[in-house]
């Protein structure tokens, strides 16, 4: 018998719920079995169409009410899928604050490391700080502020796809995690004559906090990031 008619809907329905195209294949197979051994009972002799309007769709069930129990059982195989609120609307603010301290705390590995490694002091002392000096030590503290909301912006829409909570959740995630970013504050000083370098981390809300240059970039590039793991998902399961 040609199921093909029957799979094809179930196809669409399962690729518009966000299944991957390996678990779509896998979830065809097994219904087309069902299928073969609902038919088999029914009697080899019936056609195709006999056998679907015959009730053999209606002991299997709609594909549209298949895809939703599907989609609704993967869901409970994951916590994401089990607890969206938790997971896409409350967990990224401290896992956002987490990551900012384990990359600081790994950037000071990094310096004793390399003072160890050269055996002496690293920072250059006062008037000594060279164009190039500068531009590295800005582009640790950039990375320092910009890699942790990134990455766990597009962790996140990765994961809303992967537990089939949709694109919204994802999004959701994305921008508490921009807005996070855009609070966050740094200042790096370099020694001058008698005065000392600093440099100073934190949070400061206030009214000008989203309108400066940096915190627009600190918004828009988690952002984005996000945004470009979305559309990529989408545009790979439209391919696939």
């Amino acid at each position: 018998m040609d199921f093909q008619p029957f799979l094809n809907r179930m196809r669409k329905e399962l690729e518009s719920r966000g299944f991957s195209s390996a678990y779509v294949q896998r979830l065809l197979h097994e219904w087309h079995d069902h299928l073969v051994d609902l038919s088999e009972e029914k009697g080899n002799a019936m056609s195709m169409d006999a056998s679907l309007s015959g009730g053999l769709v209606n002991r299997l069930g709609e594909p549209r009410e298949l895809a939703d129990r599907a989609a609704k059982e993967f869901r409970k195989r994951t916590f994401a899928g089990r607890h969206p609120v938790v997971t896409f609307l409350l967990a990224p603010i401290p896992l956002t604050i987490v990551a900012w301290i384990g990359m600081f705390l790994l950037g000071i590995g990094g310096v004793e490391l390399a003072k160890w490694m050269m055996g002496g002091e690293l920072t250059p002392s006062s008037g000594e700080w060279t164009p190039t000096a500068i531009f590295g030590a800005y582009a640790m503290l950039y990375a320092f502020v910009l890699m942790p909301p990134i990455s766990l912006a597009t962790y996140f829409v990765r994961l809303s796809r992967n537990s089939l909570r949709g694109w919204k959740w994802g999004l959701a995630s994305c921008l508490l995690i921009a807005l996070m970013a855009a609070a966050f504050q740094s200042n790096l000083g370099f020694p001058s004559g008698a005065a000392k370098g600093h440099l100073s981390l934190g949070f400061g809300i206030g009214p000008h906090t989203f309108t400066s240059p940096m915190a627009m970039v600190q918004f828009g590039l988690p952002l984005a990031f996000g945004l470009l793991a979305l559309w990529r998902g989408r545009r790979a399961m439209l391919a696939s």
